[in-house]
């Protein structure tokens, strides 16, 4: 007799997975489908030799937790991936294949072995089945998509998350964003003070963007010192706003080597879907492409991929700021200029006078902080363009050479101050 397909209407789990699709419930469906994961391997351990107690069990976990417990027992026993309609009707049919096993052999027939029957010789799902325990292969594939220092996703499991994220956006035209973090200079912590201190401070680190994050966003270890995390709906902005949150939690966050007190920074690549790439192979190539610039650009600092010529995103800066050429024929001479724009690689500045491109020059700029003017020095950097304006004065492109700590935080905060503005702007 051919089962009948009728969804349970009062169960937890079906209402917890109705909500999650129409984005209702914080509860993330991974967590939810791991409980049951782990309800049902339960049940197959503590009924091993009882396989009518096991039917029973797995009957009473399939009524308790509606039409998506079908899916599940079945992925556990098989990995084969059923919709809940075919895994309701496969679930019948084996039950009824286990007792016409039973009639025609005169004996009692366990329950995997019908399951395996019935796969290959009837329905022929299954063409070359392996045979194992299955705490054995629990164990595999949680080494597979875990991580086992950090706890984190492993990169194997990455484009399998990034492709049905993907999926997901195409579906529902929403963006997507992806942090591509690298922990700077953790070749020198573990060299200095060993790969045990160097473990402790990729397990911090990878704990604190883990908790840092939303149940939807997922954290993956990409390798040695590598994270990359991925923000569903989540625009440019909105992700690197996340980032420079955790960016200030780990720079603010000592450990300890030997007895040395230390710090740790990041740097992080951002990049989003549909702005920057279609596919998780593009997404992935320009978000590495993103944390390498964030490298060049002195480390410490998230740096959002443009595909626009001008590779740092500039906001303006109109302030006045003092001017002083550096070299051997250096007469301590200070020029006053007009700032137009600053981004962390660089600042365009008018004046009246004209710097040779590849002068090196020493700047004085003011910056307004917590409503308090601010004249930071410390800020080096060589003349990469000159024009000439129309009344005779000159736009200067300045590309930063070394930035003291203090100059860049008070750059880096200007900057977060201006793009943020424009985000609310926008909205």
């Amino acid at each position: 007799m051919e089962a009948t397909w009728k969804p349970e209407q009062s169960t937890n789990l079906s209402r917890l997975l109705e909500k999650l699709q129409q984005g209702k419930s914080p509860s993330p469906r991974r967590f939810i489908l791991q409980s049951l994961r782990e309800k049902i391997l339960s049940c197959l351990e503590t009924y091993c030799d009882e396989d009518n107690q096991l039917v029973d069990k797995l009957g009473n976990i399939i009524a308790e937790n509606g039409y998506y417990a079908y899916v599940e027992v079945f992925e556990v026993l098989t990995q084969l991936k059923l919709d809940p309609e075919n895994a309701k009707l496969l679930w019948y049919r084996l039950l009824e294949h286990r007792e016409h096993l039973r009639k025609r052999l005169g004996r009692d027939v366990g329950f995997r072995t019908s399951l395996c029957d019935y796969l290959c010789t009837v329905n022929k799902t299954l063409k070359n089945p392996i045979i194992l325990e299955s705490d054995v292969f629990e164990n595999y594939l949680h080494s597979y998509m875990f991580d086992y220092l950090t706890g984190l996703y492993s990169r194997r499991f990455l484009e399998t998350i990034l492709d049905r994220e993907l999926a997901r956006c195409r579906r529902h035209e929403t963006e997507l964003s992806i942090i591509f973090f690298d922990i700077d200079n953790f070749k020198t912590v573990n060299d200095k003070y060993g790969h045990g201190v160097g473990d402790e401070c990729l397990y911090s680190v990878a704990n604190s963007i883990n908790d840092s994050v939303r149940t939807e966003d997922t954290v993956v270890r990409y390798g040695g010192e590598e994270i990359v995390v991925i923000y569903p709906r989540t625009n440019k902005m909105q992700a690197r706003n996340i980032g420079e949150r955790i960016r200030k939690l780990v720079e603010n966050t000592s450990f300890r080597g030997g007895e040395n007190i230390f710090n740790i920074t990041l740097s992080g690549g951002l990049v989003s879907y549909p702005l920057d790439g279609k596919d998780s192979a593009a997404l992935m190539r320009k978000a590495d492409q993103a944390m390498y610039l964030a490298k060049g650009m002195g480390k410490n600092n998230i740096f959002m991929y443009s595909n626009e010529k001008r590779r740092y995103a500039r906001v303006n800066y109109d302030s006045n700021i003092e001017v002083k050429s550096v070299g051997f024929h250096d007469k301590s001479v200070v020029y006053c200029a007009q700032g137009r724009d600053i981004s962390t690689g660089g600042v365009l500045f008018e004046s009246n006078y004209f710097f040779d491109i590849g002068s090196k020059l020493q700047l004085k700029l003011p910056f307004r902080q917590s409503g308090a003017k601010v004249e930071v020095t410390g800020v080096a950097g060589v003349v990469v363009r000159n024009n000439l304006n129309m009344d005779g004065s000159y736009n200067t492109g300045i590309s930063f050479l070394d930035v003291e700590k203090p100059a860049k935080n008070a750059i880096n905060a200007y900057l977060e101050t201006r793009l943020e503005q424009t985000e609310l702007k926008m909205h």
